[in-house]
């Protein structure tokens, strides 16, 4: 997704007193408005301009203003959590739900998905990178090349192993530091 900022420069217009062309201009994410007269600050805001910029623009003006408009492009464009998935396993679409699983295994080119509730696990046929990239990285972290486990579902970690019942999941040299910062994270 590419941020953009736009500053929409509006320069010294006599015509230029009606800003309603700025209400239809839905695909303006950000609008800082800079004039060389303050008394457009408020049509400025009328028009849902993030900021009005008086000219002459100083460096700390403008770094102010790209700064509030970045904060305000992070707080919208924060993406939705997601409940569940939908996976491809035995011919149909199969709904899980991210709060029950408690693991995932990578056998070559398929996964197997164990949740709390199923006796069995869900076989489906994708890769370890597709299904990470599907996951939210908030809940859920890979600590194998074979593993991604969700966070709040680790309870006991055993010598450098995940435990799940009687199920042990190693944790890899190269996923160490991941892990680590979870344990770390999870103790404060």
């Amino acid at each position: 997704m590419r941020k953009s900022i736009f500053f929409s420069w509006i320069f010294k217009c006599r015509s230029l007193t009606d800003w309603s062309f700025l209400k239809w201009w839905i695909l303006v994410p950000v609008l800082c408005l800079p004039h060389a007269f303050g008394q457009y600050a408020i049509d400025g805001y009328r028009v849902n301009a993030l900021d009005y910029l008086l000219k002459p623009i100083s460096y700390v003006d403008f770094l102010q203003a790209a700064n509030k408009a970045l904060q305000w492009f992070e707080l919208v464009q924060k993406p939705e959590e997601i409940d569940s998935i939908f996976v491809k396993s035995d011919y149909k679409l199969v709904q899980v739900d991210l709060k029950k699983i408690m693991y995932i295994e990578g056998l070559k080119d398929y996964i197997k998905i164990y949740t709390e509730d199923a006796p069995k696990p869900i076989l489906s046929l994708m890769s370890m990178k597709a299904m990470e990239e599907l996951l939210p990285s908030s809940r859920f972290i890979r600590v194998h090349r074979s593993f991604i486990v969700q966070k709040d579902k680790i309870r006991v970690i055993d010598r450098g192993r995940i435990v799940f019942d009687k199920t042990y999941i190693p944790i890899s040299d190269s996923y160490k530091n991941r892990s680590s910062k979870l344990s770390s994270t999870r103790r404060s």
